[in-house]
């Protein structure tokens, strides 16, 4: 069984467990915006 997961947030990742088994996470990338530094998908 494959499950996906994903968390939207401001840093958040998406990963891929396979057989109960981690097989694949990714960070959300980031970026800073306008001078404060503030952080966007």
């Amino acid at each position: 069984m494959n499950l996906v997961g994903i968390d939207p947030g401001i840093s958040g990742a998406i990963s891929i467990l396979r057989d109960g088994n981690i097989s694949m996470v990714v960070d959300m990338p980031t970026m800073t915006e306008g001078t404060k530094s503030k952080k966007t998908n």
